[in-house]
């Protein structure tokens, strides 16, 4: 089928040497993927000749015995070899559904997997998932993800931004608040004014508190943020939103609200004005010898 849409495979069947494992517990549930031996020169092969390599779920030891190979363990063994950024489950029934049965969007790793018990929705399998997957994460690069869809939606998932299934990523805690209480303050305050080049007004952080629904704190917001908006002027980003139309709610509330920041320091007024005369400069250098 994939041959017939224009895609160039090649199947590596059972004996050509790419799955080896030598353990005498090969093929039983014991075995782990670290045991597992690939070859990655036959998969680089197939790379450079344009081909998709197709793995059966099935191993050989060196005696020339063939045992199974749970997909689990030789999907990860292959993720850990060519270390990729999005690993991709295709099962007939789709993502993680919720206790109302909608697919549950985002699924961030380690955090969520703390506080499973605590979801109306867990189960003993998507435990024993999360747990697969987050073991999985800890092996691959920091931007990485894995997801799980149904084979339906799969094109969807690789070509849109809009996926269908359950997107796992590795990401920091975020620390929950419901009010103040327990924030360090004055760390909170030389943090905003590191990040956006102002001092924030002496009342804020009074201003704020009959307003607080929760606050959520952590070291780097885009990596952990779920979506994210900017103009010239401020970042929006936001966490925990199901409804994608939600999003444009909180934006046009977030740009409503008064400036919370003083006026910029004089030095940095100053060196903002330098750097704008010399774009400036660049700019009409630039446009004389285009003219020319």
């Amino acid at each position: 089928m994939l041959e017939q849409q224009g895609v160039f495979t090649r199947v590596l069947y059972p004996g050509c040497g790419v799955i080896m494992g030598d353990s005498e517990k090969a093929g039983m549930p014991e075995f782990a993927a670290e045991q597992l031996k690939l070859d990655p020169h036959i998969l680089q092969s197939d790379f450079h000749t344009g081909h998709l390599p197709i793995l059966l779920s099935y191993g050989e030891t060196a005696a020339g015995q063939m045992f199974a190979v749970d997909t689990w363990t030789l999907t990860s063994r292959v993720a850990q070899l060519l270390q990729p950024i999005k690993v991709m489950l295709v099962n007939t029934q789709g993502g993680f559904l919720d206790e109302q049965g909608k697919v549950i969007a985002n699924i961030n790793l380690p955090s969520d997997l703390n506080t499973v018990e605590q979801k109306p929705w867990n189960t003993p399998d998507k435990v024993e998932m999360m747990e697969k997957v987050n073991n999985l994460l800890a092996d691959l690069p920091t931007e990485s993800s894995v997801v799980i869809t149904s084979a339906d939606t799969m094109l969807r998932e690789l070509f849109s931004h809009r996926g269908s299934g359950t997107f796992f990523r590795c990401t920091e805690a975020v620390h929950k608040y419901e009010s103040l209480e327990g924030i360090d303050l004055d760390r909170l305050r030389v943090l905003l004014h590191r990040s956006f080049k102002r001092p924030l007004g002496d009342s804020y952080f009074d201003d704020i508190v009959p307003h607080i629904h929760a606050i959520y704190l952590s070291e780097t917001y885009f990596k952990k943020c779920e979506g994210s908006w900017h103009n010239p002027l401020w970042t929006v980003f936001w966490y925990g939103v199901q409804d994608p139309s939600l999003s444009s709610v909180l934006i046009n509330e977030a740009l409503t609200r008064a400036n919370s920041f003083e006026e910029a320091d004089k030095g940095l007024e100053v060196k903002d004005q330098s750097q704008a005369g010399n774009e400036t400069a660049q700019r009409e250098a630039f446009g004389s010898g285009a003219g020319e």
